[in-house]
């Protein structure tokens, strides 16, 4: 992209940057050319860079691993990289707490886990991310005993927007606005976590009919310790996932990983993607062979995130909504329909999670039980048309977007549908009066709060 490294003195300190910078999401449907993408590896270096953009009226977005598929991180000003601060700073093994600076990647904060004998209480599907992007942006696993990754978090520590470190503690007033945040409040620099001891998991699948598994959701979703749901549409079989702690041993090999995540997983349905794209006709039979291929018992047992994490998909498009658990039922049976009825072509699988409660202020589990429903499809074309059918379903039943994925809903219905933002607001323009982490996606969401 023509990008190159340099070593650049700010107020007689060094730090890198990168000239001519092109910012890319992992999905490719976010670009934006920053004027300066910064690499600080210091708290220093980051009230600098706030202090330079104040100066310049500019302002400041930070990137982790650019796997969201929100425009949350694009901007024409400053870029801020967390990528050299990736550390573990402390371990108190006695209370099972670690601190960890913000742009560590979840999956290298396992490995570190790992030989302590320690543990993330709970974990998404994907661990790319940036500790400070996933609490960020409210990332979940799933679990109706378990919050979003942010509920782990015990205490952090930002710059705000006059270039001022700030350590927050969860028995703080302005916490729960700041651990999920977008990175409106700050510059996440460290996180401390209430880890727990090393443990294994369980995977048990199968596949069950489609209704039958609607009929048995809810009981089931509050039985199990981490239950998971995917459907490939145009198809009559949905996998019911089921994650346990277990004390037992490893039953798992390196070539069944293998097989399955790496050639299974990543040659053949991107293969199979593929002959999809060659005609929308396809897909419903392609569907079916997929759900045939890959719908099939499961038991396993394997260190915690080498379970709960699945292999990298192949890029695609995503929109994931946290509806009312109580409605889950309901809402799956109409998708079911509209799909059919409205023709949409699908031709990635769909998602059903579940998250615990929370009084996080930005949230989309702020106050309720909540039964994620993922919207997935691979290309570009039809889905424009698809996602606003799929928003057009969830704002009947007054779902919430998750903020680090795609949605266009108005920032009206934003706010009738999020009961902290409007407190939020409050505590963001204290901790950055001057607007400098703004950008038109913050803009856009916030728009109707003086």
């Amino acid at each position: 992209m023509g990008e190159s490294l340099k070593e650049f003195t700010l107020f007689g300190i060094n730090m890198y940057t990168l000239s001519n910078y092109r910012f890319v999401n992992w999905a490719r449907n976010v670009r934006s050319r920053p004027h300066t993408y910064f690499l600080p590896d210091s708290v220093d270096d980051i009230r600098i860079i706030i202090k330079r953009a104040l100066a310049e009226n500019r302002k400041v977005r930070v990137v982790g691993a650019g796997h969201s598929w929100s425009t949350a991180a694009a901007t024409d000003d400053f870029m801020v990289s967390l990528d050299k601060l990736n550390r573990l700073v402390h371990v108190d093994k006695e209370t099972l707490q670690v601190t960890v600076q913000g742009g560590t990647r979840l999956k290298h904060l396992h490995r570190l886990l790992y030989p302590l004998g320690l543990a993330m209480q709970n974990i998404g599907s994907i661990s790319e991310q940036s500790i400070a992007g996933a609490i960020s942006t409210g990332t979940h696993g799933t679990g109706l005993g378990y919050g979003v990754l942010a509920s782990q978090v015990l205490s952090l520590k930002l710059v705000n927007g006059l270039g001022e470190l700030i350590e927050l503690k969860a028995s703080d007033d302005d916490f729960k606005a700041a651990a999920v945040s977008l990175g409106c409040m700050g510059i996440i620099t460290e996180v401390t976590l209430q880890c727990v001891d090393l443990y294994h998991v369980e995977e048990k699948a199968e596949p069950v009919l489609f209704n039958d598994m609607v009929t048995n959701l809810l009981t089931w979703s509050k039985s199990e310790q981490h239950p998971k749901v995917w459907w490939f549409p145009h198809t009559r079989y949905a996998m019911m996932y089921s994650y346990t702690k277990v004390p037992d041993a490893i039953r798992d090999t390196f070539a069944k990983q293998y097989i399955d995540d790496g050639v299974v997983s990543k040659l053949f349905f991107r293969g199979f993607l593929s002959m999809g794209h060659l005609s929308h006709g396809f897909r419903p039979a392609v569907n079916t062979l997929i759900s045939k291929i890959f719908l099939k018992k499961i038991s396993r047992v394997n260190v915690n995130y080498k379970v709960l994490n699945v292999p990298m998909p192949p890029r695609h498009r995503e929109a994931e909504y946290a509806f009312p658990l109580d409605k889950a039922q309901e809402v799956l049976l109409r998708l079911h329909d509209l799909i059919n009825t409205q023709k949409l072509k699908m031709n990635f699988v769909l998602e059903v999670r579940f998250t615990k409660a929370d009084d996080y202020l930005l949230s989309a589990c702020n106050g309720q039980d909540t039964c994620y429903i993922g919207f997935y499809y691979a290309g570009e074309k039809n889905w424009e048309r698809y996602l606003k059918l799929f928003e057009e379903l969830a704002m009947e039943y007054g779902a919430r977007p998750h903020l680090g994925k795609e949605f266009t809903v108005e920032s009206s219905y934003i706010h009738s549908v999020m009961p902290g933002i409007k407190q939020f607001n409050t505590i963001r323009k204290a901790y950055d009066p001057q607007g400098v982490f703004e950008n038109g996606f913050t803009q856009k969401i916030f728009s109707l709060t003086p």
